[in-house]
């Protein structure tokens, strides 16, 4: 198997880093190598607030070290949009892990949210249902391996164009937060009662 073993040690951590957070655990990697790959730290915090409004638990940012300033503005838009309610509840460990300490935090997670990257390949392989976003690739080519997993895909003409610049980004504005929250809470709900849904 290809699936990293993260060892005592790496779980341990994870476990720390986790020990606060209220469940389900949503974890987010809003970072992409390629610019075409990003849906949007805006966008991906929309997803994160009606999460926490509809399931409560917390948000996980990860990233590498390249994309620490990135996470940085996912957590500022997600602190944004709490404003003026209870503030969704979250760590930032991005730039914090190594490949197995990745591994071990992805493991954890309830669920795991991001576009099409390797550490969403990772967090498949570590069992962890996963919601990917795909802009400018193909979910046929480069779709999560394993059962349980959702891929929101855009639609618009160009898709898996598998360019890595784009002067419109139609595909990113063509893939709404209400889409990819229809994926999100279809794998939640499952799992997790809803704060909402019953109430009243």
């Amino acid at each position: 198997s290809l699936c990293p073993k993260p060892s005592t040690d790496d779980w341990s951590w994870a476990r720390e880093q986790l020990v606060d957070l209220p469940r389900p655990w949503l974890a987010i990697h809003p970072g992409a190598q390629w610019e075409t790959k990003r849906w949007g730290g805006e966008r991906f915090a929309q997803v994160a607030k009606r999460a926490y409004e509809q399931y409560g638990g917390g948000t996980i940012i990860l990233g590498g070290p390249d994309e620490v300033e990135l996470c940085g503005e996912f957590e500022r838009e997600l602190n944004a949009l709490s404003r003026g309610g209870s503030s969704t509840p979250m760590i930032n460990v991005a730039g914090r892990t190594s490949l197995l300490r990745l591994a071990a935090v992805s493991g954890a997670a309830d669920v795991f949210l991001s576009g099409d990257t390797g550490p969403m390949h990772l967090a498949a392989s570590m069992g962890t249902p996963t919601v990917a976003v795909f802009t400018c690739t193909s979910p046929l080519r480069a779709g999560p391996h394993g059962t349980g997993h959702r891929i929101v895909a855009t639609c618009v003409s160009c898709a898996a164009s598998y360019l890595k610049t784009c002067p419109t980004m139609h595909c990113r504005d063509e893939i709404t937060p209400e889409r990819v929250w229809a994926a999100l809470d279809a794998t939640l709900s499952p799992m997790f009662p809803s704060r909402t849904r019953h109430a009243g």
